[in-house]
């Protein structure tokens, strides 16, 4: 705690904290019945059970509306599926990778106040047994920048980071199916955005999942796509609906990329002034 404050117009201190770390979202409560997604289940764990059977990379694009049920829907898709995931938040302060980073944090029991040595220690105990002897110095190198605190100006890509992610992904897929559940992803950063949604064609044929669910709000916006260059237009060229009824529209993208988004009843009317190519 802080000294109390009195700030303009209120007649008394207001108690005031210092933010130490970013809260983590809480899972959302199974204990309650999913009701009246059932073809949407269906359609989602289907996809999982497919492409980690299969073992083709894929991707999975869950967006709407807040409050319409989207990390629920994902929580119950893959846990119909059985498969194993790993989870990461995007946050509004978060910088460059921040729902990977999270994600790294997360299976390395990394604390944000932990000091560069025992990043490093924590980071070669969880990633030793997935990535050759010959990687381990690189991956290390890749996710400690990862997890450090970084400046919000630094922007754009990194490829040693995304390299020590790709490679460490590999290594988890070929143990054992993977699905990686990116949650907020409207408050990601464009490289988080543009290495997810290239990621299933770096891995190859290896049984790893990729599920995104992003917020939408007010006038519908374009789904979370990369901004530019010749994976946007491969994703434009690959966009295909097959899908659309009154509350909701499900869009599979070829290779392995699937793209899923819920709409409230209310927008239908509206939903055709949304760019989703």
């Amino acid at each position: 705690p802080l000294p109390a404050i009195t700030p303009a117009g209120k007649p008394a201190p207001v108690d005031v904290w210092r933010a130490l770390a970013p809260v983590p979202p809480a899972a959302p409560d199974r204990s309650v019945p999913l009701i009246g997604r059932a073809a949407e289940l269906s359609t989602v764990a289907d996809r999982v059970a497919r492409s980690l059977g299969e073992r083709v990379p894929a991707l999975v694009r869950v967006t709407g509306p807040a409050g319409v049920g989207k990390s629920r829907l994902a929580r119950e898709a893959l846990a119909v599926a059985g498969a194993r995931w790993w989870v990461g938040y995007a946050t509004p302060c978060g910088g460059r990778y921040s729902p990977l980073a999270d994600l790294v944090r997360r299976q390395a029991l990394v604390e944000e106040s932990s000091r560069p040595a025992e990043v490093r220690r924590r980071i070669r105990a969880w990633t030793g047994a997935l990535v050759p002897a010959g990687d381990l110095a690189s991956v290390l190198d890749g996710l400690s920048r990862l997890v450090a605190p970084a400046p919000a100006t630094v922007l754009g890509r990194d490829p040693a980071v995304e390299s020590a992610l790709v490679a460490v992904l590999r290594g988890a897929a070929a143990h054992a199916p993977l699905v990686l559940l990116l949650d907020d992803l409207h408050l990601a950063d464009p490289a988080t955005r543009g290495f997810v949604a290239a990621l299933p064609g770096r891995l190859g044929p290896l049984p790893l999942f990729a599920v995104e669910i992003a917020k939408i709000d007010g006038r519908l916006a374009a789904p979370v796509l990369p901004t530019q260059g010749r994976e946007r237009r491969a994703h434009r060229a690959l966009h295909e609906h097959v899908v659309e009824n009154r509350d909701l529209n499900v869009a599979f993208v070829a290779r392995g990329h699937t793209a899923l988004r819920l709409l409230e009843p209310s927008m239908e009317d509206r939903s055709g002034e949304a760019d989703y190519s």
